[in-house]
């Protein structure tokens, strides 16, 4: 069986931070894949997973790799999960012409289709404008949050920099390569503290280190309790 050539990018809001680095180099990122001879032959794609990029608060609007792609080899990737509810099981995908036929044969494979119905609601929801002025909602919530948090670190932990704060639902802190994160997740755990080592996303032999908090989910009185605690279980590393 011929092996399949692609690689999968969150750019607008990556878990490592640097997002407008990211984005900023994006055309480099597909022109490379592109320029790779297994990707010239058609056997190799980038698969954009743009699932936060409507929670953009710093900057404008960032271009996505499907807006820069000249090529034909990003496959676009979206959901209503993350701004709607995750029940609605309703998601996207922006196919080059060359895939879309196999991606239909897929499709029609699986279940066909979502639910007719929600569809009609979600696409009237949209018409009529409903949609922009939730993602708007969303977008001055999310912001808040953010501030809330960036505000209790300088207030709890000042000697710890935010990275990844100018958009998404999470953000970044890292630690000292020889820090345990995943040990410090299962401390906050106990406290009733839900975070994500960064190691956990990095296979590197000597993955970075940190933790990865997110936020848009909870109320600001919430952040503000769970950063004490953090502050409270020493996290002076």
């Amino acid at each position: 069986m011929e092996r399949l050539h692609h690689v999968v990018v969150a750019v607008q809001h990556a878990a490592v931070g640097h997002i407008a680095e990211g984005r900023c180099r994006s055309r480099r990122v597909v022109d490379d894949a592109r320029c790779r001879p297994w990707a010239r032959q058609g056997n190799a794609w980038i698969l954009e997973d743009d699932y936060d990029s409507e929670y953009r608060y710093d900057g404008v609007p960032l271009p996505s790799l499907h807006h820069l792609d000249t090529g034909g080899r990003v496959v676009y990737c979206g959901s209503f999960s993350k701004v709607l509810a995750p029940g609605l099981r309703i998601g996207y995908l922006v196919v080059p012409q060359p895939l879309v036929d196999a991606f239909l044969r897929v499709r029609s494979s699986d279940d066909h289709q979502s639910s007719i119905v929600i569809q009609i609601v979600l696409a009237q929801f949209i018409e009529r404008g409903h949609y922009g002025r939730h993602l708007r909602r969303l977008r001055k919530i999310g912001l808040q949050r953010r501030n809330t948090l960036i505000d209790a670190f300088a207030h709890h932990l000042p000697h710890f920099a935010l990275e990844g704060t100018g958009g998404g639902l999470h953000a970044l802190v890292r630690f000292p390569s020889w820090t345990d994160d995943v040990a410090f997740s299962a401390r906050a755990s106990e406290a009733n503290i839900s975070l994500s080592p960064l190691s956990a996303y990095d296979l590197n032999d000597e993955p970075e280190r940190g933790l990865i908090l997110g936020y848009a989910a909870f109320p600001d009185d919430i952040i503000r309790l769970a950063v004490k605690a953090l502050a409270e279980m020493r996290l002076h590393l």
